[in-house]
């Protein structure tokens, strides 16, 4: 790997462990531990943009979080756990969120929502589009009125639709061309 190579590598570290809720400082430390795998303050300050008062602050966070190591010798001594013993910690951290996260939601109770969203909405990107218009098909209980293309009709959307006939739903197409009106009869003749 060449300088270029590890600068962009070490950049898109930080960047990512940042999201992960490091300080720069803890970041840069983490990553200039991992090549050094043990060093001094002064020996992270040297390989990194990390001022050496600062390091101790970062080494501080880091050891709460069990993934730095350290050895109370003069000076002190800092040792980065093992790759596989680091990514296992921080999935777990990210588990625990995501869990807690979910808990929260889960705690501030749902508002009612009205089964009908009136109003103009706006939806892009055709996986998503594609994804919105199966949902809805699929909440529908009375009558669905089609408009599409063929490149944007999918097969969730004719499986959808198929559902939606055998619950009783009435399926109206309008605005398609022979080619699309084929394809969704071959699966809802009704339609």
């Amino acid at each position: 790997m060449s300088t270029d190579d590890s600068g962009t590598a070490e950049t898109e570290l930080v960047d990512l462990l940042e999201r992960l809720g490091f300080r720069q400082y803890e970041a840069q430390t983490l990553i200039s531990l991992s090549r050094l795998g043990t060093g001094t303050a002064k020996d992270i300050a040297r390989v990194s943009d990390v001022p050496r008062t600062r390091v101790y602050d970062a080494v501080d966070a880091l050891h709460e979080r069990g993934l730095v190591d350290v050895q109370y010798t003069t000076p002190k001594k800092f040792t980065i756990v093992s790759r596989e013993t680091l990514v296992r910690k921080l999935n777990v951290e990210r588990e625990r969120t995501i869990d807690e996260i979910s808990d929260l939601l889960e705690g501030l109770g749902a508002e009612e929502t009205t089964q009908e969203q009136f109003g103009v909405w706006t939806v892009t990107g055709k996986t998503a589009v594609a994804e919105r218009i199966t949902g809805f098909l699929e909440d529908t209980d009375e009558k669905v009125v089609l408009m599409t293309t063929d490149d944007l009709l999918t097969d969730e959307q004719l499986d959808a639709l198929a559902a939606a006939h055998e619950r009783g739903v009435d399926i109206y197409l309008a605005g398609i061309s022979e080619t699309v009106q084929q394809r969704i009869q071959s699966e809802v003749p009704s339609a």
